[in-house]
C-alpha cells in the first residue's frame, strides 16, 4: 500500500485495460481485412417436383378456357425473364438486418420460389455479371441444373430454368449509356454456356466496396446480424479481386479467373458470338432515371453494330422499377446540336428536376433578404449546375427533403411510370427510330414486349398475386432513425448552389436513392 493505493490492484487494472486496448485493435484489424466473413453458397435445391396432377388441372382449365372463346388452343406460359439471388452485391445489401432484409437468398431459393410458390413455367437467374465470382458462377450453373433435373418428365417439365446474367452498363453521359441488358442462354450443358458470364464497362458503373468506416462499424448497427456483415463486405472483397480479362483475345483463350468485360453493345455480342450457342439479350429500366443520364436516347444503338436482332429482339417494358413503354415529349435536359446541355422550362404534366432545384435555391434566397435579380441569376446557375452534374444534379441544393422536390422529374401522366421517367429511353421512342445510314437498308428495332419482377430477393414472379408487399418487392430501406440519418446524411442547407466532385460520391449519395 502507497499513499492508500494497492499497488497489485493497480497493475491488475493497467493490465485489463491494456488487454481490452489489444482486443480492440485486433478485432478492428481483422474486421478491416475481412477476417470474419464468409461467402455465400448456392444451397440445395428441393428435389420434389410440382404434384402432377396439379400441373395436368392447370393444363386443362387452359383448353377449357380456349374453347368456350373459340380461340386457337395454344399453350399459354408463364415466366419471369429478369431474378437476382443475393450472388448479385446489391441484392446481398438488400438482404441485410438493418435494410430491413431477411437474410441469403441464393439461387436454389429461386429455383424453389419459381417451382412452389409462383408456380412458373420458366424463369432466368440474371445476377450482374460485374458480381458473379468464378465459383459463384460454378454454382450457378450447377444450381440451375438441379432446377431443371427436378422437373420431371423432361420431355413435359413442370417447369424450365435458364442460364443468364445481367449486362450491368452506366454511362456518365447520354452518348455513353446503353444500359442495362438480360443475357439468357438456351443452353446448360458445361461444354455450351460462357466459362464466366461477361459484364458491362461503363464509365459509370457502380464499384460496391466497402470503405474503412463501413467494414469497422457497420456491424455495430446491425448487432444481431453481424455476420451477415462481415459476409457481405467478403462478398465485395472477392468480386474485385480477381483481375480484369485482356482485351483483344477470344474468350476461349482467356483465363478462366479474370473479370471479362465489354463496353458496348456491339462488343457484348462479338463474345457471344465466339462462345456460339443460342442467347437472347433482353433490354430494360432503359426510362429508369435515377441511373440513366437525362437526354438519353435510343438513337445511338441503332449505330456501329450496337443492335443485333438475332440477340436482341425483345424489351422489358415493365419491371418492379415501372413501367417504360411510355413516350413523352418533355425532356430533362435539352441538348442542342453542339452538344450543350441546358435546363427546359416546366410543361403542364412535366416540372424538370433542373427546374425545380432553381426554384429551391431561389426561394431560399429571397426568403433571406436577398435582391430579386440576384436570387434569379441563383436560380439560373444552379439549374445549369444540375444539368452538368447529370444523375449527381440532386446534390447542387444543400439541406433538401424529398418533400422539398414535390413531383419534380416524374411522369404525371404516366402509368406507374420509372422513377424520373427519361422518355428517350422508352419502348415507344425505341419502335420509332429509325437508321438511315444505310440508304436502302434502314435499320430499326423491332422488339417483343415482356415484362418481369427484377425481383432481389431470389422470388420470382412475385407478382403472381398481390401480399406480402414487404418481403415480396423492393421496399427494403434503411431500418432505424440513427442509421437512416448516417446513411443519408442531409447536407448543409444553403441559400447557394453547391460545387463539388459529385461524381465520386457514393451510389447512395450521389444517385436519388432516398427519393426513389
Amino acid at each position: 500500500m502507497i499513499g492508500g493505493f494497492n499497488l497489485k490492484s493497480t497493475n491488475w487494472v493497467k493490465i485489463a485495460a491494456s488487454l481490452l486496448t489489444l482486443w480492440v485493435i485486433s478485432y478492428l484489424t481483422l474486421a478491416y481485412l475481412g477476417a470474419f466473413g464468409r461467402l455465400e453458397h448456392a444451397g440445395i435445391v428441393n428435389d420434389i417436383p410440382r404434384p402432377a396432377a396439379q400441373f395436368k388441372q392447370a393444363r386443362s382449365h387452359q383448353k377449357v378456357a380456349a374453347m368456350a372463346l373459340a380461340v386457337d388452343d395454344n399453350q399459354i406460359l408463364f415466366g419471369d425473364l429478369h431474378a437476382h439471388t443475393t450472388y448479385s452485391i446489391d441484392a446481398f445489401q438488400y438482404s441485410l438486418g438493418l435494410m430491413g432484409g431477411e437474410g441469403a437468398h441464393p439461387p436454389a431459393d429461386a429455383c424453389d420460389f419459381a417451382r412452389y410458390c409462383s408456380a412458373l413455367d420458366f424463369w432466368s437467374i440474371n445476377d450482374h455479371a460485374e458480381h458473379v465470382t468464378p465459383d459463384h458462377w460454378m454454382e450457378t450453373k450447377e444450381s440451375i441444373r438441379q432446377c431443371n433435373a427436378t422437373a420431371g418428365d423432361p420431355t413435359n417439365p413442370d417447369m424450365v430454368a435458364f442460364l443468364g446474367w445481367e449486362w450491368t452498363h452506366a454511362g456518365t453521359r447520354p452518348d455513353n449509356h446503353f444500359g442495362h441488358k438480360n443475357v439468357i442462354l438456351k443452353d446448360t450443358e458445361e461444354d455450351s454456356v460462357p466459362v464466366r458470364p461477361i459484364h458491362a464497362k461503363g464509365a459509370g458503373t457502380v464499384i460496391r466496396t466497402a470503405t474503412a468506416a463501413e467494414r469497422l462499424f457497420l456491424p455495430f448497427l446491425d448487432p444481431g446480424n453481424q455476420q451477415r456483415v462481415y459476409d457481405f463486405n467478403k462478398l465485395t472483397d472477392t468480386v474485385y479481386a480477381y483481375p480484369d480479362c485482356p482485351e483483344g483475345v477470344n474468350v476461349r483463350d482467356l483465363p478462366v479467373d479474370c473479370r471479362e468485360g465489354t463496353k458496348t453493345p456491339r462488343e457484348l455480342f462479338e463474345k457471344l458470338d465466339q462462345w456460339g450457342g443460342e442467347a437472347m439479350v433482353i433490354p430494360h429500366g432503359n426510362s429508369w432515371g435515377i441511373y440513366t443520364a437525362a437526354g438519353t436516347t435510343w438513337d445511338k444503338q441503332l449505330k456501329d453494330g450496337n443492335q443485333r436482332s438475332d440477340y436482341q429482339f425483345m424489351i422489358e417494358l415493365y419491371s418492379g422499377h415501372g413501367n417504360s413503354e411510355e413516350y413523352r415529349n418533355w425532356r430533362a435536359t435539352n441538348i442542342d446540336a453542339l452538344g450543350n446541355l441546358s435546363c427546359p422550362a416546366p410543361s403542364d404534366n412535366y416540372l424538370p428536376s433542373c427546374w425545380r432545384a432553381g426554384q429551391l435555391v431561389e426561394g431560399r434566397c429571397l426568403s433571406d433578404g436577398g435582391a430579386v435579380t440576384e436570387c434569379a441569376d441563383r436560380a439560373t446557375r444552379t439549374r445549369q449546375l444540375y444539368v452538368d452534374y447529370h444523375q449527381a444534379g440532386a446534390n447542387v441544393v444543400g439541406g433538401t427533403s424529398i418533400e422539398n422536390w414535390l413531383n419534380a422529374g416524374q411522369c404525371t401522366d404516366c402509368f406507374q411510370p420509372a422513377f424520373n421517367f427519361r422518355p428517350g429511353g422508352s419502348a415507344q421512342y425505341a419502335l420509332s427510330v429509325t437508321n438511315f445510314d444505310q440508304g436502302d437498308k434502314p435499320q430499326r428495332f423491332n422488339f417483343a414486349f415482356m415484362a418481369s419482377s427484377d425481383n432481389h430477393v431470389g422470388r420470382p414472379g412475385t407478382g403472381y398475386k398481390e401480399y406480402d408487399r414487404y418481403d415480396n418487392t423492393e421496399t427494403s430501406g434503411v431500418q432505424g432513425e440513427f442509421a437512416r440519418k448516417l446513411v443519408y446524411h442531409q447536407t448543409e442547407y444553403s441559400a447557394m448552389p453547391r460545387e463539388g466532385d459529385f461524381a465520386n460520391l457514393p451510389p447512395v449519395k450521389k444517385f436519388e436513392h432516398e427519393r426513389a
